[in-house]
């Protein structure tokens, strides 16, 4: 991976550097520590489904996915089948629908109207 500092190229493997016989002073280290920091999620966490509850529902998804180029769009309804199934399962946070992007058809249609 090459990485910029100062307008030098640096060849980093490993998080050392390849020219100067890895005596970079350290760049390519703290640049990978930058670059490959964790964030934790906007919401919390989002426990695994250890137990499989939502199994079913998640590979439905998954093959709705594949079976429509990976445009989720195609799968909302199976989407909103597998986030319920996790709230139900309290494997997430309860959250309105709307706050998850699903509006109410009924109220769409008259919005659009």
């Amino acid at each position: 991976m090459h990485i910029y500092v100062n307008g030098i190229v640096y060849n980093c493997v490993n998080g050392r550097s390849t020219e100067y016989g890895g005596q970079d002073g350290g760049r390519c280290a703290s640049s990978l520590e930058k670059l490959f920091t964790p964030t934790p999620p906007e919401r919390g966490s989002f426990p695994l489904d250890h137990d499989g509850r939502c199994k079913r529902t998640m590979i439905k998804y998954m093959r709705c996915l594949a079976e429509n180029r990976n445009q989720s769009a195609m799968c909302r309804d199976v989407a909103k089948e597998y986030l319920g199934c996790r709230m139900d399962h309290d494997l997430m946070a309860r959250e309105d629908w709307s706050k998850l992007g699903y509006v109410d058809e009924t109220v769409k249609m008259a919005s659009e109207t």
